[in-house]
């Protein structure tokens, strides 16, 4: 192939592809347009037992599936039927604060209330706490997790920092559960199927009797060189190594399936943990989930995380985020509501909120219409590639290689360039002879011509050895490992950016929402994606959308406001009936 017509073939063949790419996004709307989707319902925020800074957790009520349990630092509150919340029982273990929750099916009678110093159960009809659960090991009294069989009241466990705990008698006497290190931080305990699995920093146990217990998973620590803005990196500096923790799980009773929720996404098995494989992230924000809570109307997954609350949709394998409404998105804990409307309740730094589940949350959204599909292809046809972003990354950050083989071969040709150096120097002195006269006469000086010196020397010099190996090449080569590591990180962060974006629009386009107020939310995410990507491009992304935009006015026809339809009617109805 000759040289002149090389770069218009790669120029055919690249537009080829992108023909092709914006066909597959076509079809791949007309698969969203018949997957399910969310219809718009938000985050309601009821009165708050106490201030919301001061609530540590949420748990459901034993009795009534649709009441909550709320616990603060000193206190337990019941929310009522009329909406009022009743304050009882408190303080626990003195000035100790509450951690955490649990209820148990074996006995929707008790409460059991974690903290600092040990376990107490709370009888939600007598109105009496006792503490169950003070081992002399103060390491131990802090207590992460508790969970009681499901068969068997009496049978109970509690993790702690300081490895697990089991008794069989209600809790008179305690001992160490086998097959976990004493020093564990035992945060996760999960029931299912025959098994008791807990869980300690990485590290996942599963029970082989009540009393003994093996590990079968471990997340693969992740291995990073460190790193110091002092100096260039050295290939063979020591590596430290970075692992994650298990935050969360949650178990199907209806396919036998557990989740684990982690630092590094999602796993799950369908063997009771002989078996694991990664959940897909789609939709995620986020891989670090905290919290996980089985929806059984949906047969689906909810978790919470720092960025929010996200659906998994079984049918598709996608995430799909509850953001309307939620005023803060850090998770503190996540449950499921069994009210006549389903409902996930959680708890961030904001206080109590909860999100109505109705019925066919997961609804078919209608096709598209078809004029509006084919402008929607247009725009993706005309819109930055992938590639273009990835080249203006480049040229805004200055990535190219370029200036790094420029550097190599400037240091080659430093052998072939001499040293030169050259000088001139002069002088003036006065020249002065003395004439020492008799005894009676004095001495006499006599000035002669000035003495008046110069010159100029002129010095050149060849390094050939230059031409095999320079000095300065280390360093090149250290700036360039920097300059690749940062290339591929700031080309990472674009890719993510670009294609979450596009997923967007699909959304958008494939389900648009029904409400006006989830309309203009998920414009504002399109420009934050948009500004997102401006900041890695110098502003290049905004200004190629805006020159769309200005050369293609029937673009903007994509984004109009939804009317109000029948169904936005419908639920409005359904949020106030629940309310």
């Amino acid at each position: 192939m000759k040289t002149e017509n090389a770069r218009p073939f790669f120029y055919g063949l690249f537009q080829y592809w992108k023909i092709i790419l914006s066909s597959s996004a076509f079809c791949l709307i007309l698969l969203l347009a018949r997957s399910a989707s969310l219809s718009y319902a938000q985050w309601q925020h009821p009165p708050q037992p106490a201030a919301p800074s001061q609530l540590t957790d949420i748990a459901p009520h034993p009795f009534d599936g649709a009441r909550v349990l709320a616990a603060s630092d000193d206190a337990l509150f019941e929310k009522e039927e009329d909406g009022r919340w009743l304050r009882f029982g408190g303080p626990f273990g003195g000035i100790s604060a509450i951690r955490k929750l649990g209820v148990t099916p074996a006995d929707p009678r008790l409460v059991f209330i974690l903290t600092d110093e040990g376990v107490y159960e709370l009888n939600l009809l007598s109105r009496e706490n006792t503490a169950v659960f003070r081992p002399e090991d103060k390491a131990a009294r802090t207590v992460l997790s508790f969970a009681v069989h499901p068969q068997s009241r009496l049978q109970r466990y509690a993790g702690t920092a300081a490895g697990l705990y089991v008794t069989s008698d209600g809790g008179k006497n305690w001992s160490r559960a086998a097959g976990i290190p004493e020093k564990a931080e035992v945060s996760v305990l999960e029931f299912a199927g025959p098994f008791l699995f807990a869980a300690a920093g990485s590290d996942l146990y599963r029970s082989r009797d009540p009393f003994h217990f093996e590990k079968i998973f471990s997340l693969s620590p992740v291995s990073v060189p460190e790193f110091s803005a002092e100096k260039d990196p050295d290939p063979e500096e020591e590596f430290f190594t970075a692992g994650t923790s298990i935050t969360g799980t949650a178990f199907s009773p209806a396919d036998e399936t557990l989740w684990l929720a982690t630092g590094l996404g999602l796993y799950e098995t369908r063997d009771f943990g002989e078996n694991w494989r990664r959940v897909s992230d789609a939709g995620l924000r986020t891989t670090a989930l905290l919290r996980l809570v089985y929806v059984p109307p949906l047969r689906g997954l909810a978790a919470g995380t720092g960025d929010g609350i996200f659906l998994l949709d079984p049918e598709t394998g996608r995430w799909k985020e509850l953001v309307h409404g939620l005023d803060n998105l850090e998770t503190r804990s996540l449950i499921y509501l069994d009210r006549d409307v389903p409902s996930l309740a959680v708890l961030t730094r904001s206080g109590f909120s909860y999100h109505p589940l109705p019925d066919g949350v997961l609804q078919p959204a209608p096709a598209p219409d078809t004029g509006r599909l084919e402008l929607f292809r247009k725009l993706l046809l005309l819109e930055p590639s992938a590639h273009d972003v990835h080249n203006a990354v480049i040229r805004y950050n200055d990535l190219a290689n370029g200036k790094i083989k420029r550097w190599h071969a400037a240091s080659r040709l430093r052998a072939l360039v001499p040293g030169f150096s050259f000088g001139k120097d002069f002088s003036r002195s006065n020249n002065l002879d003395l004439d020492r006269g008799t005894t009676n006469d004095p001495d006499v000086y006599i000035a002669g011509p000035d003495d008046v010196g110069s010159g100029w020397d002129m010095d050149m010099s060849w390094n050939f050895s230059n031409a095999v190996w320079d000095s300065a090449q280390t360093s090149i080569d250290s700036r360039s490992k920097i300059n690749a590591e940062f290339r591929r990180d700031m080309l990472a962060e674009a890719t993510r950016i670009y294609y979450e974006r596009r997923r967007v629009q699909l959304e958008m386009i494939a389900a648009p929402p029904a409400a006006l107020q989830a309309h203009f939310e998920t414009l504002v995410r399109i420009d934050e994606l948009t500004s997102l990507l401006d900041a890695v491009t110098g502003g290049w992304m905004s200004g190629r959308v805006e020159k769309i935009y200005r050369e293609n006015e029937e673009m903007r026809e994509l984004w109009a406001p939804p009317r109000q339809t029948n169904l936005h009617e419908n639920n409005t109805n359904a949020h106030e009936d629940y309310l």
